[in-house]
């Protein structure tokens, strides 16, 4: 026979986990609602959410695309590419405006008839002196314009070489600390047992038990949350090198053993405009 505060404890419990449920129902459609509107799909479209199938600690074949995605990234970057190409035209630019300040030389045959109908030929020779032209005034002006734009092609690599660092660096944090708040969970799984067991031989209390019971739950919320930044920071390096990341489809045995992340130097070298 359960007492009234055994049966108040269950019920608050049982409430709780059913709003945390609500909660992440209601989020979970807002987050669908904001992507049909990105997508430009209207609110009765039948979105499918892929199934995010990867581990923590992430696999070899994981933990590989993101090294390569680290890597390239100047290879797949559209504004990297963009300022790199502004670099050649202002260097382009340059070149043109040094070649107009070299007088130009034209050589040619003279001939011409006076009114005594007396014909000369002879040959022409003409240098145009640059002493009042605006040639230096162009080339200082090229020069400043592509020294702007390779200032702002090294700030960018600069910026996104950064970024793709301290991306790196929270991974492979967060999944350390995946790692630990999982042992935790595993310890209390085991001591909720504990529990399961002293309250069905009368020597444990259900509130003691509902307690541990909702502590476990929350570190597996934990989990969670962990994982979904996992993977947004995963979204953030894609953006970021512009490269793609699978995070989806089985994990072949063998070929993906699961190993902690290691942080690996970026050794890419600077291209020079």
């Amino acid at each position: 026979i359960e007492t009234a505060p055994t049966l108040a404890s269950a019920k608050t419990a049982l409430l709780e986990v059913k709003a945390r449920i609500a909660k992440n129902s209601e989020k979970i459609q807002q987050e669908k609602a904001a992507l049909k509107l990105v997508m430009g799909e209207p609110p009765g479209y039948d979105l499918v959410v892929q199934k995010l199938d990867f581990k923590v600690p992430l696999t070899d074949r994981l933990l590989k695309q993101i090294d390569n995605a680290s890597k390239t990234w100047m290879e797949h970057r559209l504004d990297i590419m963009a300022l790199r190409a502004a670099c050649r035209s202002r260097d382009q630019q340059v070149r043109e405006a040094v070649l107009s300040q070299f007088p130009r030389i034209s050589i040619g045959i003279l001939h011409a008839r006076d009114t005594g109908n007396v014909i000369t030929t002879g040959p022409s020779v003409s240098i145009e002196i640059p002493l009042f032209d605006r040639g230096q005034g162009r080339l200082a002006t090229a020069k400043a314009l592509r020294i702007q734009a390779i200032d702002e092609y090294r700030a960018r690599i600069f910026e996104a070489r950064s970024t793709v660092e301290e991306i790196r660096e929270q991974i492979r944090c967060m999944t350390i600390y995946h790692s630990r708040v999982s042992e935790a969970a595993a310890a209390r799984e085991a001591m909720l047992d504990i529990y399961r067991k002293a309250l069905a031989s009368g020597t444990a209390d259900v509130l003691t038990y509902y307690q541990a019971l909702g502590a476990l739950l929350q570190q597996k919320i934990d989990l969670l949350d962990i994982r979904k930044g996992i993977t947004e920071l995963i979204v953030a390096l894609e953006v970021e090198t512009g490269a793609h990341i699978s995070l989806s489809g089985k994990i072949s045995q063998g070929k993906d053993k699961i190993k902690p992340f290691t942080k690996k130097p970026d050794n890419s070298n600077d291209h020079k405009a």
